[in-house]
């Protein structure tokens, strides 16, 4: 069982067993939900710590997905597995120009031009039409995360801009 020390990137869970042979049900958190077919290797939760998990079969179902996990082999395995968060390393994302993963905007300081600062990134949100940040400070703004208010997102941990009114 290896242990990773990088947090990685979650991308679904465990929900819960399936049947007496160790069979999961697995919530994909990716968009579209069939990429984390995609993505490997897989880790799982284990506590604080992160270790390796071996998928030996992943089969899609009207919601969400049927997982054998390599060394689940009862129904009391598969329990005792259910709830558990599945992730990969962040280097194993694809990296595509001029696109973001939303967990690389958790965290990150937002200001205005002028420096004045907003708050940090609480999450985001989906719309539909845009992406929303939810940027938490002095009060809860809900900002667009599209080009007219977001400046470039700059790699590792620099502040976002944003041409926002710090009033509003």
């Amino acid at each position: 069982m290896d242990v990773v020390a990088e947090a990685p990137v979650v991308v679904g869970r465990l929900t819960r067993a399936h049947g007496v042979k160790g069979w999961l049900r697995l919530q994909s958190f990716t968009d579209p939900e069939d990429n984390i077919q995609g993505y490997g290797p897989w880790l799982r939760q284990l506590g604080e710590a992160w270790v390796s998990c071996e998928v030996e079969q992943l089969l899609p179902q009207p919601k969400g997905f049927l997982c054998k996990v390599k060394g689940c082999e009862s129904r009391n395995d598969a329990e005792a597995l259910a709830g558990t968060l599945i992730a990969v390393p962040r280097d194993a994302l694809p990296q595509e120009r001029d696109e973001v993963y939303w967990i690389d905007l958790i965290g990150r300081s937002v200001v205005t031009p002028e420096g004045v600062p907003l708050g940090r990134v609480d999450r985001v949100l989906e719309t539909g039409a845009n992406d929303v940040l939810v940027v938490k400070g002095d009060r809860e703004r809900l900002i667009p995360f599209i080009e007219q208010v977001i400046e470039a997102v700059s790699p590792g941990d620099a502040p976002l801009v944003a041409h926002w009114d710090p009033e509003f």
